[in-house]
């Protein structure tokens, strides 16, 4: 069958019905080259092998892409467009790939847009719990200084109460020393006096 293929020439009546299969299972064909070309030789009886099919079509898909892309004619082109059947169904078949690149693109696209919010609310999320521990950890620090800040203000009062009354006991203390120096010399004077009042006691 390849050897036939080498001598045999096409026409354009095979390449209609090749064409219009790929047209009708577009997906098919835009999934699986080969496979399509298989089933197409197989639904048309066609005598030729896949690969020989494939590059026929190919190129001349190639050869519409290019001239849809550069608007340069060819002379591949122009044979083609020299029958209106084939050229319409190269031009169809065209048009829905690159609508299917398109949608490929666009849903790679969503995709990455899809990943990349994700991963952005990730990260936010991580943030917002970082930042809410820290108000804590700050929070707590700040109590923890309030606490210590009230010991402190507490400790303060309670010394100072206590340096009052050790202050008030040592006045006491030297008023006590007064009063007890006053007594001494009261005593001394009474030393000396009694011996005359109990002498004129006498008398």
């Amino acid at each position: 069958m390849p050897q036939a293929d080498k001598r045999q020439r096409w026409n354009n009546s095979e390449t209609e019905k090749i064409l219009t299969y790929i047209n009708n299972n577009f997906d098919l064909w835009f999934n699986n080259h080969g496979s399509t070309c298989a089933k197409a030789i197989e639904t048309y009886n066609i005598n030729r092998d896949a690969k020989s099919v494939y590059n026929k079509i190919h190129n001349m898909i190639k050869v519409m892409e290019d001239y849809i892309r550069t608007r340069k004619k060819t002379n591949a082109y122009n044979t083609i467009l020299d029958n209106k059947k084939i050229y319409n169904l190269l031009k169809e078949i065209c048009k829905k790939t690159k609508e299917k690149r398109e949608n490929q693109e666009t849903r790679r696209y969503d995709q990455f847009f899809k990943i990349l919010t994700i991963i952005c609310i990730y990260n936010f999320l991580l943030l917002l719990f970082y930042f809410s521990a820290n108000q804590v950890t700050t929070k707590a620090s700040k109590s923890q200084m309030d606490v210590d800040d009230e010991d402190k203000y507490k400790f303060s009062e309670l010394a100072k109460k206590i340096d009052q009354r050790r202050a008030e006991l040592k006045k006491k203390e030297e008023e006590l020393e007064i009063g007890r120096a006053e007594l001494e010399k009261m005593e001394e004077k009474l030393v000396i006096v009694m011996p005359f009042f109990l002498c004129k006691f006498e008398l």
